[in-house]
């Protein structure tokens, strides 16, 4: 049995969020294994979520519905692919604040993934809330499904119904025949097979069955109970036990009934307990036993059975006693004294009168003008008037076909013809496509290898059988439409044929697309799965696949970082392919990608992945240190060289200029002229620009 509880946490919560008016909002399933767990006892309201290392799995609420105003119904569907782990705890709380809503204890349960050829399980788990205001409360509107609701208590409460109505046909206990007798061959008891009912509960022996009776006297036992677990065939259980007294029990939760099929006295002589056929019948038995065993025994009268008495009298009125063979002879004798029945009428003086007599006038004067059966409708005098007034259509007036394949015009097909109607359509060998005589509406079962002349460009019909049906006729060429379709997959193509210029039979062929594929395009869901112990290569067909590790490395050709770490196994892989030519392309969950591309078909691990960098796999930092840096460039390097403004410096004679290593150019000359040689230069001094910084070269 679960235990359930809505805790005292949700309640302060709730009625939080009602005094502020937000909406109560229970988003998350919890499930845990929590060692020890009992699930008969019922579930502390104060009870907190497990500790992390009991809790097994996490999962948004996957639907929420409304059964009523103060009814709302979450669930919770874990699929194939989610797994393995065991629970006995389920909760279902308020993300945000982590509020504790409600609490089931249950008996273990497993949930298994699909992988490496394991076969996973589905699990629908669900909690009903109930409080006044839960649909306004929670803002659910949507109506639950039947599949929200766990219809335990109702189905209990339907077996308990059957139980008790079985009980009222057949009281406490019933048996039929020798079924659940208890007997002995030698000193060996045993129970007899066969049926009987306990408590309303129906129980069978297959085989009779030996008993060990160790003391006497004693009772032999019949014990019954229903159980069943919630997903098995619920059945009844029995065992015999010898005891002197037996009650009915619970053990288990479960009821047991039992009722004393025998009792074995101290000389180990048998007294038979069952009682017999249904409680009706066993009351009309003791009712019977007890008429026996009397002699107050009423008369019968005309509206009350009883005993009667005998008279031979033919002309009593009495309606108290019943008449002998003697009687009903006289009266038989004075009976064929009238008249002689072998004569079958024929000594009546006056026939036409006693006809009158009769009543058959009407019926005479009829049966002149009535139709001769010997004359099969032809004495009809209006044929015509008569199928109208019959409402037969035009259909009566005209002939059937004379064979299967009678293509008169205006006949009517009988059953069989171009297989209209057969429950079976026999398969036809040889069949010429190009002579036959088709028929609009007929159906056709065609071995294909033992055709002749069968349309070109339907591979997928090779080595099969293939329905014909017939779309129509066009001319009287037989020029026509097909359908076929192969019987033993979803294949079928449009087919048509015309006569060119009167002289060859020309066929033309459509394939109906019942795949992506018939059409080249890929399909919208994935393909396939690589799981655990896989081969990327194994997705050599294009489409989208699904990657679902939790173990990449058993996955030998699995892309990997150059560091050899593997991309996040999670995700979805790309693949196009024409003929030798392949691509890989796969995108994991985090935003990581890969591809791979081969030209001669080997896809392997021996095809290396190359792995793209994005925003989820930036590229590597590169080391710099053998490089220079813009400091030392700026610091080691002249980044401008110039010169300064022009400034003057005069001479004269005796007077030239001093600073012959001061590194100035002279940028002008000027002379006075004179005696004096007076005269002045204009100068101008190299500079280099160095971190920013001018320098004059001196």
């Amino acid at each position: 049995m679960s235990q359930t509880a809505i805790t005292l946490a949700f309640e302060h919560w709730k009625a939080q969020q009602g005094a502020t008016g937000e909406p109560v909002l229970l988003d998350e399933f919890v499930f845990a294994n929590v060692p020890g767990l009992n699930p008969d006892t019922p579930v502390d309201r104060n009870e907190a979520l497990p500790p992390v290392e009991q809790i097994v799995h996490r999962q948004p609420v996957t639907r929420t519905g409304v059964v009523n105003e103060n009814g709302v119904v979450y669930s919770a569907v874990l699929g194939a692919d989610v797994g393995d782990f065991s629970f006995n705890w389920i909760g279902l709380l308020n993300k945000a604040s982590g509020t504790l809503a409600m609490i089931v204890h249950a008996p273990v349960q497993q949930k298994l993934k699909t992988a490496e050829g394991q076969q996973g399980n589905v699990l629908t788990r669900s909690f009903l809330m109930e409080y006044n205001g839960a649909q306004t409360e929670t803002g659910i509107t949507t109506p639950a499904e039947t599949w929200q609701i766990d219809f335990t208590a109702r189905m209990a409460g339907m077996d308990e119904r059957q139980r008790l109505e079985n009980a009222d046909i057949y009281g406490a206990a019933a048996f039929f025949g020798d079924g659940w007798l208890v007997a002995k061959t030698g000193n060996q008891f045993f129970v007899t097979k066969g049926t009987g009912y306990v408590a309303g509960l129906r129980t069978s022996l297959a085989d009779n069955q030996n008993i060990t009776v160790t003391t006497k006297p004693v009772k032999v036992w019949l014990d019954v109970c229903w159980t069943g677990a919630l997903t098995s065939v619920w059945n009844v259980q029995n065992k015999i036990t010898v005891a002197e007294n037996l009650a009915d029990y619970v053990q288990n939760g479960v009821q047991h009934y039992v009722f004393a099929v025998a009792s074995i006295d101290v000389n180990g002589n048998i007294t038979d307990l069952r009682p017999k056929g249904t409680l009706n019948e066993q009351q009309a038995s003791d009712a019977l036993k007890k008429h026996e065993q009397s002699r107050n025994h009423p008369d019968a009268t005309t509206s009350e059975k009883g005993f009667t008495r005998l008279s031979s009298a033919t002309d009593s009125t009495s309606e108290e006693q019943a008449a002998t063979p003697k009687a009903v002879k006289i009266a038989m004798d004075n009976a064929n004294a009238r008249l002689a029945k072998e004569r079958n009428g024929a000594d009546i003086p006056n026939p036409p009168l006693f006809v009158q007599n009769i009543g058959l006038q009407d019926t005479v004067n009829k049966a002149a003008g009535a139709l001769q059966k010997d004359q099969n409708l032809n004495d009809i005098p209006d044929k015509a008037q008569a199928r109208n007034a019959l409402q037969l259509g035009t259909a009566a007036t005209l002939d059937a076909t004379t064979s299967r394949n009678d293509n008169t015009l205006g006949r009517v097909l009988k059953v069989g013809d171009r297989n209209l109607g057969v429950t079976v359509i026999p398969a036809s060998r040889g069949f010429n496509f190009n002579s036959y005589e088709f028929a609009a509406g007929e159906t056709l079962f065609i071995e294909v290898n033992a055709a002749i002349n069968f349309p070109a460009g339907m591979p997928e019909f090779a080595n099969t059988f293939v329905y014909v049906n017939v779309i129509g006729i066009r001319d009287s060429g037989n020029d026509c439409a097909l359908l076929l379709s192969r019987y033993d997959t979803n294949i079928s193509y449009l087919a048509w044929r015309i006569h060119e210029a009167n002289t060859s039979i020309n066929w033309r062929v459509l394939k109906i697309p019942a795949a992506a594929a018939d059409i080249g395009a890929i399909p919208k869901d994935p393909i396939g799965t690589i799981g655990n112990n896989g081969r990327m290569a194994s997705a050599d067909s294009p489409g989208w696949w699904l990657v679902s590790l939790d173990k990449p490395e058993t996955v030998a050709d699995f892309p990997k970082y150059p560091n050899g770490n593997r991309l996040y196994s999670y995700g979805f892989m790309f693949v196009a392919r024409s003929g030798n030519v392949w691509l890989q392309q796969y995108f994991s969950h985090t935003g990581a990608s890969a591809s791979r591309q081969t030209w001669n078909g080997d896809m392997s691990e021996r095809t290396p992945w190359v792995i793209d960098y994005s925003t989820a796999n930036p590229p590597p930092a590169t080391d710099l240190s053998a490089y220079a840096t813009q400091q030392w460039v700026l610091q080691n390097f002249v980044q401008n060289i110039d010169l300064t403004a022009p400034s003057e410096f005069q001479f004269w004679d005796g007077r030239g200029y001093m600073r012959p290593t001061d590194g100035a150019a002279m940028y002008n000359f000027s002379m006075v002229g004179g005696s004096s040689n007076v005269g002045w230069i204009q100068i101008r001094y190299t500079r280099k620009q160095v971190n920013n910084t001018w320098y004059v070269i001196n």
